[in-house]
């Protein structure tokens, strides 16, 4: 049994919504959802895995999502990563049909402990050891162009697509775009959405992953506002999006999947 690479889901225009969970999903909870995902992507945490075995939680995760009928986007990370693990962790996948990787963590990080230095050079072993087997994504980061040539390079070395990490305005994707387009990013790009519900969510979040957020916005959140909510903010930022490109859109969930849904069916972007 096989599974759609990433690159195939993107061309068609049935779901338009991809989601993002964690090893610790409870799997009754995506199954009850009144929609299907283009895909689950599943987060990977090298330093709790240990990458040692294949029973791990993401893999059991990818497998059993799979036997669900799901098309599955497994993130793998740099950190901690040998070669004769990541060809064991590469075999149970291709045996398993799921053919989507999500590369991160190759920059920034303690390379004490792993084969691979970056993100581009673990993006190119995979491709030459699985003949293009594998649809590899990378993320994107929108509001800071210091890590754009590192993008390109990944680009370059066999990344077939790109997620961003969550942004709060859309000049700031629209900008990101036009930045990709002028250096000869061609692959296709996704924007990553975070769906907050209270400035002590937007903060948590803001702090596990790092990304950026509006000095306004965090001011608001800090000083505990309730006025402005995440739904409202999403909304106005995906109806800006659609109306400038046609486009899908990938959710960070941190599991909280019925709260993204029910968002979904009153913003009206399930199809």
């Amino acid at each position: 049994m096989t599974s759609n690479k990433i690159t195939d889901l993107l061309k068609q225009d049935s779901e338009t919504i991809s989601l993002e969970v964690t090893p610790d999903l409870d799997v009754k909870e995506l199954l009850k959802l009144n929609f299907k995902p283009l895909f689950v992507s599943i987060t990977w945490h090298a330093r709790i895995h240990h990458c040692e075995d294949l029973d791990i939680a993401p893999l059991r995760l990818a497998s059993r999502l799979k036997s669900e009928g799901y098309d599955v986007l497994l993130h793998i990370s740099c950190d901690q990563l040998k070669r004769t693990y990541l060809d064991q962790v590469l075999n149970y996948l291709k045996e398993r049909g799921i053919c989507n990787l999500f590369v991160v963590q190759g920059e920034r990080y303690n390379p004490i402990g792993s084969e691979f230095a970056s993100s581009k050079e673990l993006i190119a072993y995979i491709t030459k050891k699985t003949a293009g087997y594998f649809c590899i994504g990378v993320a994107g980061y929108p509001g800071d162009e210091s890590r754009l040539p590192c993008l390109k390079d990944k680009v370059e070395s066999g990344a077939d697509f790109v997620i961003t990490q969550a942004f709060f305005e859309y000049p700031v994707y629209s900008t990101f775009l036009d930045k990709c387009k002028e250096i000869g990013i061609q692959v296709p790009i996704i924007p990553g959405i975070f769906l907050f519900d209270s400035p002590q969510q937007l903060l948590g979040f803001a702090n596990l992953c790092k990304v950026n957020v509006p000095q306004s916005l965090m001011q608001y959140a800090e000083s505990g506002g309730t006025t402005v909510t995440g739904h409202a903010l999403v909304s106005n930022m995906i109806e800006e999006i659609t109306s400038a490109t046609k486009s899908k859109f990938h959710f960070f969930t941190l599991n909280r999947l019925q709260n993204v849904s029910d968002f979904l069916e009153a913003s009206a972007l399930l199809v």
